[in-house]
């Protein structure tokens, strides 16, 4: 009889932070996947806060891989969209999934920081 349960280094894997950068035009996308918690949030705050202090460009985060967005993970999306609407900065998230939209909803925050569906919706909104 196979064992249908994951190994646990699979667990580990699905539960790391993940951040990278990709530059489209004057965009750049802030590509996340895996689990923001308490635990990963000070790592994404600090790639998010060298991000939009590299320079004054319209800036994405794709939460198309994220499963989990803890509350210190939305402190820091909301102290990134904060520092960029002073700045009159685009700014935007882009492709959560229904239960992480529904956190943004649930907490008001998607009155505050502008939340599209997909990449190009992201631009759109930015670029505005």
């Amino acid at each position: 009889m196979t064992n249908p349960r994951k190994p646990i280094s699979e667990f580990r894997k699905a539960s790391q932070l993940n951040v990278g950068t990709e530059m489209e035009g004057d965009t750049l996308t802030v590509k996340v996947s895996g689990r923001i918690d308490s635990k990963r949030a000070p790592e994404f705050d600090t790639v998010l806060r060298a991000t939009i202090a590299a320079k004054d460009r319209a800036i994405i985060v794709d939460l198309g891989g994220v499963t989990f967005v803890g509350s210190a993970g939305l402190r820091t999306l909301l102290t990134a969209a904060t520092v960029l609407r002073e700045r009159g900065t685009g700014f935007a998230v882009c492709c959560p999934s229904n239960p992480i939209r529904g956190l943004f909803k649930l907490s008001g925050l998607d009155r505050v920081i502008p939340v599209a569906a997909s990449r190009v919706e992201a631009i759109r909104i930015t670029a505005s």
